[in-house]
């Protein structure tokens, strides 16, 4: 089973997801809580639940950070929900 969650590695970053479902297009602000790097190339790693009534497909993606805080992103589907504990 597919959970409609998803996580987000980052070094450093913000990013806002464009969401896309059948009905109508949203935006979602997806934020990094409290990230702060102590060392260079440091991840961040968090979860963050979707509605699972609807198929959701992100379109686009706007970074809030820069190429000096991070220079890449990973994004997975997760089959499980994530969880919220710091690790």
């Amino acid at each position: 089973m597919f959970y409609n969650l998803f996580s987000i590695i980052l070094g450093l970053s913000s990013v806002l997801l464009v969401l896309a479902n059948e009905d109508t297009s949203n935006t979602l602000n997806i934020l990094m809580p409290d990230a702060v790097a102590n060392h260079v190339d440091d991840y961040v790693c968090s979860s963050f639940e979707l509605d699972t009534n609807k198929p959701t497909y992100i379109t686009a993606f706007n970074p809030s950070a820069t190429s000096k805080d991070a220079h890449h992103m990973l994004l997975y589907g997760c089959t499980e929900p994530g969880s919220q504990k710091k690790i």
